[in-house]
């Protein structure tokens, strides 16, 4: 292989290596030998760059985390020693509530500064890209209930840049909405956390094979609107060595929400889907994962079979790809013994991708230094156009609430338009929104707009527009006195009543 590579790495200088007996050597013979009668190996070091050493740092991978100790923790026992244990969730993109993936044993090795065993306090999360933020959390065990002590807080992005210290020390604060005053006021202590991280090499080797040249629509960017249409799957097998595989497949968007379920293909372990309406997904933002899952349909239920993930991102890159294929793999931390047994042969599944990007493109100008968003937006809404009606008889009457954040407090509302599926503003229209963070894609510091048909009772929501302040900037900057209007496609509504 070194030769092949000629051309990247740099011969050095042939050295003779005198070859020695090996090191507790029992045969007489070997150690008996003269220096130099055993022979010389010459050996041609080579200098390799690099580029061809190194190992891949980013995602996709594993994150392995050893917890190692806690120190200085506050007590909040009254009465004997606590019981201290750690819980570790994660935190993706658009969830509210951090999903918890391990939990250590309890100790009570010490008051304020437990350790636990690294045997028993070691466990990986599987990292698609780098917005997840891991929450490390320390609790005291309680006979009735369990008693919060404090967190630590560290994205994906800093937790790979500690992954090559010996161990990393991380402050433990309060909760994001805590509301305890004891917690708010003191000084909780700190956990002591050592990061590894290994890249997937096999899911980097699968999509370099696959793609042998990514199109130029790798440089398509969200908001859009992605189409994933399944062609077919081969080689899938079933559990039972007397039975047919009755194959469908199921698409998961980038918010866990499923948005397409194939129709089942009977006793086909090579089923095609020619001519079927596939999954329409709505991208916001250029992170996340798409996951295809391929089931078995039975009499009662249906079995698992494998499941094909996909980061947003890759998505994007094969369009234009003809029919891309992909190995089908277990889920991470697969329970199912099947699926790990037969991890290396749950079949292929065969995809055609489009996107649709929406239709006043991101103006590609540069952030300024280090992302840094500081300002003023001034949002000035003019009009809808096309929109759903939402009533059953008549005509929907549409207003628009303004959030600063997804999930945000709402800092503005348009007045209702009567009978209308056009509606127009020219009064109380215009918004001032501060931002302030160095976050390009930060869910807390994006403007959304919200479309709502007014009822009597309950509204219904049409649909949003999610504008993160990278690309509210690249508008607001790059479009300047070239353009007076930016149309922006609603997406689909994650809660349909309010």
């Amino acid at each position: 292989r070194a030769h092949n590579a000629s051309a990247d790495v740099q011969h050095g200088p042939r050295v003779s290596l005198i070859l020695r007996p090996r090191e507790r050597e029992e045969d007489e013979i070997l150690l008996n030998a003269k220096p130099g009668e055993l022979g010389t190996l010459m050996v041609n070091f080579l200098s390799v760059p690099e580029t061809l050493s190194e190992r891949p740092s980013d995602p996709p991978g594993v994150l392995s985390m050893a917890i190692d100790s806690a120190k200085n923790l506050i007590k909040r026992r009254v009465v004997g020693k606590p019981s201290h244990f750690v819980r570790v969730l994660e935190l993706r993109p658009n969830m509210k509530h951090g999903e918890e993936i391990f939990e250590t044993p309890t100790t009570d090795t010490s008051f304020r500064n437990p350790r636990w065993r690294e045997s028993e306090a070691t466990t990986e999360a599987y990292l698609y890209d780098l917005d997840t933020t891991i929450l490390i959390q320390i609790w005291d065990k309680g006979a009735v209930s369990d008693t919060f002590l404090g967190e630590a807080r560290i994205t994906t992005k800093d937790a790979l840049k500690h992954a090559t210290e010996p161990e990393s020390e991380l402050k433990l604060v309060p909760r994001a909405s805590e509301a305890d005053r004891e917690i708010r006021a003191e000084d909780l202590g700190t956990v002591v956390v050592q990061f590894r991280f290994k890249n997937d090499l096999v899911y980097h080797a699968k999509h370099e094979q696959l793609a042998i040249a990514k199109p130029k629509a790798a440089m398509l960017e969200p908001p859009g609107l992605l189409s994933i249409e399944v062609a077919n799957c081969r080689g899938l097998r079933s559990r039972s060595e007397n039975a047919g595989v009755s194959p469908y497949v199921t698409v998961t968007d980038p918010y866990d929400k499923e948005v397409f379920k194939s129709s089942t293909q009977r006793d086909n372990s090579d089923p095609k889907w020619e001519g079927e309406e596939g999954a329409a997904v709505r991208l916001a933002r250029k992170s996340g994962i798409i996951r295809l899952q391929v089931f078995d349909k039975r009499t009662l239920g249906s079995d698992f079979i494998g499941e094909c993930v996909l980061t947003v991102a890759d998505a994007i890159a094969y369009v234009g790809v003809a029919n891309p294929t992909f190995v089908l793999r277990p889920r991470i931390r697969e329970e199912d013994k099947w699926a790990r047994e037969n991890a290396n042969d749950l079949g292929t599944i065969t995809l055609s991708l489009r996107f649709s990007a929406d239709q006043t493109p991101v103006p590609t100008i540069p952030l300024p230094a280090d992302n840094k968003i500081n300002g003023v937006f001034t949002v000035t809404v003019k009009s809808c156009q096309d929109l759903c009606n939402f009533e059953a008889t008549g005509t929907s009457d549409p207003f628009i609430r303004v959030r600063r954040g997804e999930g945000g407090h709402q800092v503005h509302k348009l007045p209702k338009c009567s009978n209308t599926l056009t509606p127009e503003w020219t009064a109380k229209n215009v918004i001032d929104i501060p931002v302030n963070t160095d976050r390009s894609e930060d869910p807390a510091h994006a403007i959304v707009l919200e479309v709502w048909d007014h009822n009597s009772f309950i509204n219904d929501r049409m649909g949003d527009v999610v504008l993160y302040p990278g690309t509210a900037y690249r508008y607001a900057v790059g479009m300047e006195g070239a353009v007076d209007v930016i149309d922006m496609p609603l997406r689909v509504p994650l809660t349909e009543k309010e």
